[in-house]
């Protein structure tokens, strides 16, 4: 059984070399891309993110059985297998064999190709037994792997020993004999105006996966929610593929729709697994390989266990986002985070297991035991789904190097109205958890005022108050709720990015470049008084009448961007849209009584509802309570006004949100009657 195969850089997934192979000397790929063609000289290392053999792993969790390399090569190598790992944050390689290898088939090949160099990390312990082979009259070598102890990874190296000589590809397969069950999978994916990432994973199922002769032809089953009920696919999935059109009810709510049809589905008692799935990532046949075969080795022990795909960044492949996750309460924490996969000294960290609690639901596997009428996720809309449904269900946590997608970004999709969803469904997380109190969230919730001050973002903080007052509003109000009337009500309440032409006439590029360049002299003028924190001379910035305009990046901006600035161009350079942000007493006075408003809520309603949710999450998580909240029951969902509910987001400053320019005006008039130094004297003590 091939465990995995040997991978080539590809246009259509991902075209970083290094990922796949570390070249010195003088090589090119042929017009194909699937042959490497090598002069005298050159050597290729596949101790790589995507050709590197997690040896470590798989023993531990599957019965792999005798592993053995096999090579297609053709003309004149000497062929090196190495086990690498990590120790005393150091790459350690150590020599396991090598093989003179000569092929009499020798095509006649253009001479040259192209120089490509990289670092080759050679720390070699040779075997002292070291077997010779010459294999002639053939283009295949396959060399066992002694079965030890091996840690981290098994890699190999391909030297040139003669011009032209081409490396066809290869595998890595084991002698265990195939007596186990074939994996099948449910494929969950939600979608919501998606239809160029949708179709194009589709027609990769359709025409590598689902194709005759693919070994995973009858493992995979695919489940759509439609949540913009726009979704048309063309050709012919042989009945595999299904799409069920859906209210917008957010992530959690297509992903738990394809999850009803799952249970509903006639062959529910032949899928193994389900896989929950972004419907924006791009994935290749390899991926799901890798985890057919994972799968369906997994020992009797780890049946249970969840498979996960690392995220890599759709926009520059060489970087992992993540490989795992961790939810710590009071913050998300990525594992593995901002790995460069071309780096041997990451990919051998890629080895070392770290702790997690949950996967991304961007590429997750999961036993099809979890997903039960009575085990159904959280009607939360969007965000803290995934972490909540793993943390409910997961205890084991598979992840390999080359088992993988690419996906945007986090960090580059801003959109203020999740401040919303983060906070509420952090809050309803943690209440069935952890044992988060009351204080907590409050200091919690401090921090992000003072953030959103400092960054002219009132409207943020708001949100966020708001996610957090319905919270306290109990299971009941969640349960009741017309989502997708709340989340349009949401959304009115963010700052919308336009075109740079309509935010402001005369913005230049050039002059949001130089905002950047100045960002390192600004920051240390802001710093350059001693024993204060960088938050308090921020705020005392206040005290200052501000002037100027400043552009400042949309996501994440350094804080000290705002120091007595009166007017910020929050500016995103990929999309070319932006918003404006104010300095504004108004605001921030507003913002301030909400804060209180919000803590007098909290001591009165937290301890209540968080153990209400802790003895009645079971009734949001249920296959009747689904059929009612998406409506395929034929009911409907309670529509209610949330503007006359809210004490937050009914505040006079944000029922005047739209009219920015005339609460400026008003400003000037109404900072002559705050006594400044009382005020702040006040504020910075919070």
């Amino acid at each position: 059984m091939i465990i995995q195969n040997i991978l080539f850089p590809s246009k259509d997934f991902n075209p970083v070399l290094a990922a796949f192979a570390r070249i010195k000397g003088t090589t090119n790929f042929a017009a194909n891309i699937k042959e490497l063609i090598m002069q005298k000289g050159a050597r290729a290392e596949f101790n790589t993110y995507f050709n590197g053999m997690s040896i470590e792993k798989w023993r531990k969790y599957t019965m792999l059985g005798n592993i053995v390399l096999h090579l297609e090569l053709e003309g004149k190598f000497t062929v090196i297998v190495y086990n690498e790992y990590r120790a005393d944050n150091k790459n350690v390689r150590k020599e396991i064999c090598r093989y003179p290898f000569v092929s009499v088939v020798m095509e006649e090949r253009p001479s040259g190709g192209s120089e490509v160099s990289a670092e080759v990390v050679d720390n070699n312990s040779a075997s002292d037994e070291t077997p010779a082979l010459y294999e002639k009259h053939i283009t295949e070598l396959e060399i066992p792997i002694p079965e030890q102890d091996y840690r981290g990874m098994i890699s190999f190296a391909l030297v040139s020993e003669a011009a032209n000589s081409a490396f066809k590809g290869g595998y890595y397969y084991t002698d265990q004999e195939d007596c186990f069950p074939d994996p099948h999978f449910a494929v969950d994916i939600c979608t919501f105006k998606r239809e160029k990432f949708v179709k194009r994973n589709m027609d990769l199922l359709r025409t590598q996966v689902f194709a005759e002769g693919s070994v995973l032809k009858n493992a995979f089953e695919v489940f759509i929610s439609d949540n913009g009920q726009s979704l048309i696919l063309d050709g012919d999935y042989d009945g595999k593929v299904h799409v069920f059109p859906n209210k917008n009810a957010g992530g959690a709510g297509g992903f738990g729709r394809a999850m009803v049809e799952i249970l509903r589905s006639p062959n529910y008692e032949k899928f193994s697994h389900i896989i929950m799935m972004d419907d924006d990532i791009v994935f290749s046949y390899e991926t799901l390989y890798r985890t057919f075969m994972m799968a369906k080795l997994l020992k009797d022990e780890y049946k249970n266990a969840f498979i996960g795909g690392a995220m890599l960044r759709l926009n520059d492949p060489k970087t992992q986002s993540e490989a795992l996750d961790m939810w710590e309460v009071t913050k998300h924490r990525p594992v593995k985070y901002q790995y460069d996969i071309t780096d041997l000294g990451f990919v051998m960290k890629n080895e070392i297991e770290d702790k997690g609690n949950y996967f991304g639901w961007w590429y997750c596997v999961m036993p099809i035991g979890v997903v039960k009428a009575n085990n159904l996720p959280l009607p939360i809309f969007i965000k803290r789904d995934d972490i909540e449904y793993g943390i409910r269900n997961g205890r084991t946590f598979i992840n390999l190097n080359g088992i993988c997608v690419l996906h945007e970004a986090f960090g580059n999709k801003r959109q203020g109205y999740l401040e919303y969803y983060y906070w509420r469904n952090v809050c309803i997380l943690n209440a069935i958890h952890f044992n988060y109190d009351k204080e907590t969230l409050k200091d919690q919730l401090k921090t992000l005022m003072k953030d959103s001050l400092i960054r002219y973002r009132y409207d943020d903080a708001n949100l966020a108050f708001t996610g957090v007052e319905d919270f306290l509003r109990g299971v009941d109000w969640l349960k009741t709720t017309d989502v997708e009337a709340l989340n349009t009500y949401v959304m009115n309440y963010t700052y919308k990015a336009d075109t740079t032409d309509k935010i402001s006439p005369a913005f230049a590029h050039g002059a949001y470049e130089k905002s950047l360049a100045a960002e390192a002299g600004l920051k240390k003028k802001v710093m350059s008084k001693k024993g204060k924190t960088l938050y308090r001379k921020v705020l005392l910035g206040w005290l200052r009448k501000p002037a100027g305009v400043r552009y400042v990046r949309m996501n994440n901006p350094a804080i000290y961007n705002f120091y007595a600035v009166k007017r910020v161009i929050n500016y995103d350079e990929e999309s070319d849209k932006a918003f404006v942000t104010y300095k504004s007493w108004r605001e921030l006075i507003n913002l301030l009584k909400n804060y209180k408003k919000l803590c007098k809520l909290i001591d009165e309603k937290y301890d209540a509802v968080r153990q209400e949710y802790k003895l009645r999450a079971n009734e949001l998580t249920n296959l009747s309570f689904w059929d009612a909240y998406l409506g395929l029951d034929g009911t409907m969902a309670q529509s209610r006004n949330f503007a006359e509910e809210s004490i937050i987001l009914n505040s006079a400053a944000l029922r005047e949100k739209n009219h920015k320019k005339q609460v400026r005006k008003k400003d000037a008039k109404h900072l002559r009657h705050i006594r400044i130094s009382r005020f702040f004297q006040r504020l910075l003590a919070l």
